[in-house]
């Protein structure tokens, strides 16, 4: 099930089968989780100054593989 999928959620609750808290609390997890991504990923690319994936200009690019101090 989608998060805020309004027509599943009125669809199970005609046939007797409603929502639960259990399944909202879980769709409310994945919902949180993927937008601290995106607002981690988008201050991260603020900061560097270039898009994940993207070749910067100096060696220590984040691709992971770089030797920390």
């Amino acid at each position: 099930m989608g998060i805020l999928n309004l027509e599943e959620y009125k669809r199970r609750l005609e046939s007797g089968n409603p929502v639960t808290i259990e399944e909202l609390e879980n769709e409310l997890k994945v919902l949180i989780k993927e937008m601290i991504e995106a607002a981690t990923q988008g201050e991260l690319t603020t900061h560097l100054g270039y898009e994940k994936n993207e070749k910067s200009d100096t060696d220590n690019y984040r691709n992971g593989y770089s030797k920390k101090a």
